[in-house]
């Protein structure tokens, strides 16, 4: 499962992409006006022609068709659970109304240069469902879209920015859950879970040294969640990585609910008090368990916020973690969604 958040403006300028974005009031109207779109089948270059009306600038062009593909094309995780995949081709994916994420990007790509925007479709390798912290990718497994605007490179992953899947029954789901994070995304954070390979692997990594795949693989499994919150400075860990540095930092899992990291420390040690915010609008109680014991459980308050704080008295193995709905597991058990190994 894939957990979801918004840029802020000043990490997008510190870290070297275009310093100038959409505000949340307009992107909030443009997300309106993308979901009064022609209701057509097949024709992506009526819905492109009706969406670039309101773009004032080749930004917003690529936000409203970003908008639109998040809002009416589902993720196909029955055939991505099957490996059997269905044409990328973008009029394939159109008619179908669902695709894999060649059909997200392919479709974003045909749209984009009808709409005159100068944009590629980026393949690599992901850390995304499924993956877990160790994996030697033995292939290219993910591809998302680079828009290039007065010579400034854009990252934006569509196909990431509509949902997430996660398994209900042992049957993979898609769950519909529209994004910003993934549009015009920090390159320095994007690289933690992205390594494009083609057209051009170094050239569409979007920062200035460039990593091998075997220091992707080694790098620390972080998900965005933490960028959001402040927790993680990707820039920072990225240099500090390059220097040997090695941070304890907790380990995240994916889970088949939704899970918003909104406070929770980088690290932990004994005797300090540490606070947290997490929030899951799927998830049940919340438990906390320290070398695989029973501490507490933690309820949810009337914003699906789980609040709680935290002071380790001694060294060891603190899990915490959310209970599944009974449609998911019908056993309704605890699964670790963040572990921290505190060591001092």
């Amino acid at each position: 499962m894939r957990i979801f958040i918004t840029l802020i403006i000043l990490s997008l300028c510190a870290n070297g992409i275009a310093s100038t974005d959409i505000s949340a009031e307009r992107s909030k109207a443009l997300l309106a006006y993308a979901q009064k779109s022609p209701k057509v089948k097949a024709d992506y270059i009526k819905v492109t022609d009706y969406l670039v009306k309101m773009g004032e600038s080749e930004l917003e062009k690529a936000k409203l068709i970003y908008y639109w593909l998040c809002e009416n094309i589902a993720y196909d995780a029955e055939s991505f659970q099957k490996g059997k995949y269905p044409s990328t081709d973008p009029s394939v994916t159109m008619t179908n109304r669902k695709g894999v994420c060649s059909g997200y990007a392919n479709l974003f790509h045909a749209m984009g240069k009808h709409a005159g925007l100068d944009i590629e479709v980026v393949g690599g390798y992901s850390k995304g469902y499924g993956f877990k912290q160790g994996t030697k990718f033995k292939g290219t497994d993910h591809a998302w879209n680079v828009l290039t605007i007065d010579g400034k490179k854009i990252f934006i992953d569509a196909t990431w920015g509509a949902g997430y899947i996660g398994k209900v029954k042992s049957k993979l789901v898609f769950t519909k859950r529209l994004s910003d994070y993934w549009f015009n995304t920090n390159p320095y954070e994007a690289i933690f879970s992205h390594l494009p390979s083609y057209p051009d692997g170094n050239e569409y990594q979007l920062i200035q040294s460039k990593l091998t795949l075997k220091q992707y693989e080694d790098l620390p499994y972080i998900r965005h969640s933490f960028f959001k919150s402040g927790i993680v400075n990707a820039s920072k860990i990225l240099s500090d990585y390059r220097k040997g540095i090695v941070h304890n930092l907790p380990k995240t899992y994916a889970l088949d609910v939704d899970v918003d990291i909104l406070k929770a420390p980088l690290e932990m040690s004994k005797k300090k008090k540490y606070q947290f915010k997490i929030v899951s609008n799927q998830g049940g109680k919340l438990a906390l368990f320290f070398k695989d014991k029973f501490l507490k459980k933690v309820e949810k308050n009337n914003n699906n916020e789980y609040v709680f704080d935290f002071t380790p008295d001694k060294k060891g193995e603190l899990k915490i973690s959310i209970q599944y709905p009974k449609d998911i597991d019908p056993n309704g058990m605890f699964w670790s969604a963040m572990v921290y190994d505190i060591r001092k």
